[in-house]
């Protein structure tokens, strides 16, 4: 009776992948829109590109697939690995270079900022997380412990919900009329794309 032919599977992990990605070089000023793409291999840039996955090396990019990407999947909105062309993808330069040594291809180049870098020091993991932080998910939390405030501010348009403690005490919730943009998203977007660029060449080279 012949054997039958066993599959093992290898998880592996990097310690501190995201402090590694933040010790390399993040962009933190000297923004501007590029008017031409020629040059861009040889300067700091964040990139709008189509990128298409050409058919041959599909078996070989099957396990690990390039580019991941934000899907709505039964509602809720997923990052997947696919092998799907990508159109107005967000990138950090030296991933797209990355990912056509791959064999990936540009198919267009909407867009492009430019950047001077600098170091990041003595960040963790916390701090990435407030460069990537959502502010529109803001809640302003009021804690009122007279009835008549209560009911003013829960007339207002912008009145969400309440939570109610005990009789002397409620907390109203308020979604806030005014929000300021004042997160370096630009760098934990390099941050998340710095690390996935470890991982790839872990994994391919």
């Amino acid at each position: 009776m012949m054997k039958q032919r066993q599959r093992k599977t290898t998880s592996l992990n990097a310690n501190n992948i995201y402090g590694w990605a933040m010790c390399k070089p993040l962009p933190i000023r000297g923004f501007e829109y590029m008017p031409d793409f020629d040059n861009w291999r040889n300067i700091p840039c964040i990139l709008e590109v189509d990128l298409e996955h050409p058919k041959e090396p599909h078996d070989s990019l099957n396990d690990y697939p390039l580019a991941l990407q934000g899907l709505m999947i039964n509602k809720v909105e997923k990052l997947v690995l696919n092998l799907n062309d990508k159109e107005k993808y967000v990138i950090h330069h030296k991933n797209l270079k990355q990912y056509l040594y791959l064999s990936l291809r540009i198919k267009n180049i909407h867009c492009g900022i430019s950047f001077k870098k600098g170091f990041f020091e003595l960040m963790n993991n916390s701090v990435f997380g407030k460069t990537m932080e959502n502010i529109r998910n803001r809640v302003d939390v009021r804690l009122v412990s007279k009835r008549k405030e209560a009911q003013r501010l829960s007339a207002k348009p912008n009145f969400k919900q309440l939570t109610i403690f005990n009789e002397d005490l409620i907390a109203i919730h308020m979604k806030r009329t005014k929000l300021v943009f004042d997160k370096p998203v630009y760098c934990g977007m390099s941050i998340f794309d710095i690390r996935k660029r470890l991982l790839y060449d872990s994994y391919y080279n």
